[in-house]
């Protein structure tokens, strides 16, 4: 019983040493060589705007328009379905290596409270992030890290950039009539949980000396009566005006060939969005 014990102490140890070399080496190559938004940043933090939000951050500013076109120092770290607690731990990292810089945050991604273990992959690079999966399974065995999307992605993007990255089609006839039978939905489902992150958020931008700019991507014009909430929301940012600054982009004049579907913009209409935000901002 004894032998047998030692043998399987030596094996699991082996397995843990053997494991966490995988995680390292494959962590440091793509570190280093993937040009994935998200470790992009991390390689290159410093930035003077930023994007972060989910797929409708993604879509509703074109990171590549932004730098070639316009000229500007920004990087989008939104991502499709990135739930609020793993954006607010990227923000708070943003925050913490970045001084005067402006942070847009578009706000449907407020009201998401589930919790995406993908992001356990960037635990080697913020000990914010790191903190958040203290703990659990995956700060004990680094080769989790790795059984993910944003593992893949960052495969995916060691020969191409991502940040190009947006709808590249436009919303169709039977999406739009469509519409007439979709449910309604909420911005806001919970008001003090939204009017709470607001608040943390824009304590963490002025607490690190960055302006935190709150903004709300388009839906297709059809689709906005669907939305229940869609007025409180703009009153509560409008009597909120002192604090909290806001652009609502739904005021913009867009064309169904600007929209992909009915929550997302495509590339034409990520064009005019962007412009249009880094000049409402100022």
């Amino acid at each position: 019983m004894k032998k047998f014990l030692i043998s399987l102490s030596v094996f699991l140890l082996a397995a843990f040493v053997t494991q966490y070399v995988v995680y390292t080496v494959f962590k440091k190559v793509l570190d280093s060589k993937s040009k994935f938004r998200i470790t992009r940043y991390f390689r290159s933090p410093k930035h003077k705007y930023f994007v972060l939000g989910n797929s409708r951050g993604v879509n509703s500013i074109n990171e590549k328009y932004a730098t070639e076109k316009l000229k500007l120092d920004i990087i989008n770290l939104s991502f499709n379905g990135m739930p609020y607690q793993n954006m607010a731990a990227i923000l708070t990292d943003v925050n913490s290596k970045n001084t005067n810089a402006v942070i847009f945050v578009e706000i449907s991604c407020l009201n998401n409270n589930e919790f995406d273990n993908s992001y356990s992959y960037y635990s080697s690079n913020s000990t914010i992030i790191k903190k958040q999966f203290s703990g659990s399974v995956y700060n004990m065995f680094n080769l989790l890290r790795l059984d993910n999307e944003l593992f893949l992605r960052n495969i995916y993007y060691l020969k191409k950039s991502d940040n190009d990255w947006v709808n590249n089609y436009t919303i169709t006839q039977s999406i739009i009539d469509k519409i007439k039978t979709d449910t309604s939905f909420k911005i806001a489902p919970n008001k003090d949980l939204f009017a709470t992150r607001l608040a943390e958020l824009q304590k963490t931008c002025n607490d690190h000396g960055n302006r935190l700019v709150y903004f709300l991507a388009p839906y297709y014009p059809g689709y906005l009566y669907k939305i229940s909430d869609y007025n409180s929301v703009l009153s509560y940012m409008s009597e909120n005006s002192k604090t909290y600054q806001f652009i609502n982009l739904n005021k913009e004049k867009m064309t169904d060939d600007m929209f992909a579907d009915r929550l997302h913009t495509n590339v034409k209409g990520s064009v005019l969005l962007t412009t249009d935000l880094v000049a409402l901002s100022k």
